[in-house]
């Protein structure tokens, strides 16, 4: 939202918000224990604390159930309908995540950036997101924050920091797409990023924070196999203040047409999610 400083709303929020389906505690997921930005917003979403923390919640013990229930159950306020409306989703996510999680091994591996897993840790992504939405057709939005792309130090190239955390994200996709079968023709899936990294290497062998940077696109209906945008070269001259790759594709635009082209978004709803934002063609040039 170019020229507003602060925001309530996440753009997936507002996305959910206009959704013409009927609302279910599953239509919107968040895996992670701490809601991202991006999801913040009226429209209700579900936590899914289950798929980063081999433990359960304090509300799965009996006790503390039936004492949040005798205070919460049945209040008519704002409080009582998030209590009620968590809860419900709370339970509907146990029972599609009944299958096995990942290994205590790989659960004790998680280093939190921001409250989000790395990678490596939630190896399990994949099957996981993939059992919930063949367990129930109303999840229609999922994301998942990984951390741990910070490489200021030993990012490496085939071996290192870097491909650490490009494997288990590509074999958690591999097992996304296999685990959705038929499903993955009408599913879109995008990865993307905050911030890109430097051109070049800094002394500690590793990148810092850049401009430019990459989205990557899969799912049914996508023309896959190709590159989309400008590319000028790495030449000093054609960087970005000299150090960074610059940006020639608004990432609003690749959103907008997944939008609008995957889940039929309406050109009235787009300006919801993106106000003040038009799509625009000029800006992608296919390169194989």
């Amino acid at each position: 939202m170019p020229g507003q400083k602060l925001s309530t709303t996440g753009w997936l929020n507002r996305l959910v918000s206009q959704l013409p389906s009927e609302r279910s505690h599953l239509q919107a997921l968040s895996f992670g224990p701490v809601l991202p930005k991006i999801f913040s917003g009226p429209a209700n979403v579900a936590t899914v604390n289950k798929a980063v923390s081999s433990n359960k919640m304090a509300l799965d013990r009996p006790l503390v159930a039936q004492l949040f229930g005798e205070m919460y159950e049945g209040r008519k306020d704002e409080l009582g309908k998030a209590f009620a409306e968590g809860i419900a989703a709370h339970r509907a996510v146990n029972r599609a995540l009944e299958a096995p999680a990942a290994s205590p091994q790989e659960m004790e591996q998680m280093i939190a950036d921001r409250g989000a897993p790395q990678p490596k840790s939630f190896a399990s992504f994949g099957k996981q997101l993939a059992n919930l939405i063949n367990k129930d057709g109303t999840v229609q939005v999922a994301l998942i924050d990984f951390g741990g792309w910070d490489t200021h130090i030993n990012q490496g190239t085939g071996k290192g920091q870097l491909a650490n955390h490009l494997t288990p994200l590509a074999n958690g996709l591999v097992d996304l797409i296999n685990g959705l079968g038929d499903l993955y023709q009408h599913t879109s899936i995008a990865i993307m990023s905050e911030f890109g990294r430097t051109a070049r290497e800094n002394g500690n062998g590793g990148t810092d924070h850049g401009h430019g940077n990459v989205m990557w696109l899969l799912g049914g209906g996508i023309n896959g196999g190709k590159v989309y945008g400008r590319w000028s070269g790495l030449a000093e001259k054609d960087l970005h203040e000299a150090r960074d790759l610059p940006t020639t594709t608004d990432f609003r635009n690749v959103l907008s047409y997944v939008l609008s082209n995957r889940m039929e978004v309406s050109d009235k709803a787009l300006q919801a999610i993106f106000p003040n934002f038009k799509i625009s063609t000029k800006d992608v040039l296919v390169q194989s």
